[in-house]
């Protein structure tokens, strides 16, 4: 049998899924409880548009879009004032894992050029290698620090050039 407040549906620290939290995220866009489906059709328009601002898609980007990170949590751990990005990303791991294989997975499928950019701390003193993962394992350390870039395609009759994302060719 179902207490009164299960039955409410709060959970057992009296809130409502959603309503606080870590999993929390306001704006609805970047709502944790997005299926997977939902979640790759959100995530083809945040690269899309990624490609559009940037020419290239770099997951601390696309997770701030996602509003699952927000800047001044990216800015602190730019800082060193955060270990690792995975701590203050607002979803789990699963999720994480998740959206870095559909990003890695389009972008390969829309012949985007993957390539590896090391993060290094700002402000002063030393600058260090900053962190992706708790784990600090090099695969995920690599596959978190890939940028996937726009392939510049030179026009021969003007001389001019025109990336992927400019023709539209990538969603």
């Amino acid at each position: 049998m179902r207490s009164k407040a299960n039955q409410a549906g709060v959970n057992h620290k009296g809130k409502r899924p959603g309503s606080g939290g870590l999993l929390s995220v306001a704006g609805g866009s970047g709502c944790p409880y997005m299926n997977q489906q939902q979640l790759e059709k959100k995530l083809s328009s945040v690269t899309s548009e990624l490609l559009r601002e940037k020419g290239y898609i770099c997951f601390p980007d696309v997770f701030i879009k996602l509003d699952y990170l927000t800047q001044a949590d990216y800015e602190k751990w730019r800082r060193k004032r955060v270990p690792c990005l995975e701590r203050v990303i607002k979803v789990n791991l699963s999720k994480i894992n998740f959206i870095m294989r559909t990003v890695q997975r389009t972008s390969k499928n829309g012949g985007l050029k993957p390539s590896w950019t090391g993060y290094k701390s700002w402000g002063k003193g030393e600058k260090t290698w900053l962190r992706f993962s708790k784990s600090g394992k090099d695969a995920i350390e690599k596959a978190c620090a890939t940028h996937f870039l726009a392939k510049v395609v030179k026009n021969k009759k003007n001389n001019q050039t025109q990336s992927n994302a400019e023709k539209g060719l990538v969603d």
